[in-house]
């Protein structure tokens, strides 16, 4: 994807369109993941099914009631799980296994609360991934494409095109 192609996708998300950029749509898959694992991975309901849970409640003078880092995870709504389902079907839309698993674990890098994604590990995880430098490059390259079939995705969704992407035959 060139500069130019980059441009006018801002120009049209400035523009109210809807749109989404490459910022806008790392974002959205890191809080895909968010949300992943406060559904899906182990330790993420906190109460223990044979404790008498309901009978405990935390009061306004007890030690760290409101501490952040003590309060139970909230598993997420319904509203949320279709979001996640969503943005993680987006993932579908990258043709070559190798780089769906570049996208991913860069995703995880970045949800893991990294400031940006480190390269130079990611390089060693995978002896055919050579520099940390292309590897950025082929990651930035992806998600551009990736940007650009999930606007057209939601173009086509938006202007109620049937088919798409993810539906090869048309019912009806």
């Amino acid at each position: 994807m060139t500069t130019s192609n980059f441009s006018n996708t801002a120009k049209m998300r400035e523009a109210g369109d809807g749109f989404r950029t490459f910022d806008d749509l790392q974002e959205a898959l890191v809080e895909a993941v968010t949300i992943y694992r406060r559904a899906f991975v182990r330790g993420a309901w906190p109460f223990a099914g044979d404790g008498p849970w309901h009978l405990f409640r935390h009061e306004a003078g007890d030690h760290g009631a409101y501490d952040a880092a003590r309060m139970p995870k909230v598993p997420p709504s319904r509203a949320e799980l279709g979001e996640m389902q969503q943005r993680l079907d987006w993932l579908r839309l990258v043709s070559d296994d190798d780089d769906r698993v570049l996208v991913v674990r860069a995703i995880e890098a970045l949800a893991n609360g990294a400031s940006r994604v480190p390269w130079s590990r990611l390089v060693q995880a995978k002896a055919r991934w050579r520099t940390a430098d292309a590897l950025s490059y082929r990651y930035r390259k992806v998600l551009a494409v990736l940007v650009k079939r999930v606007n057209r995705l939601e173009q086509d969704r938006r202007s109620g095109v049937v088919g798409g992407e993810f539906q090869s035959t048309v019912i009806g």
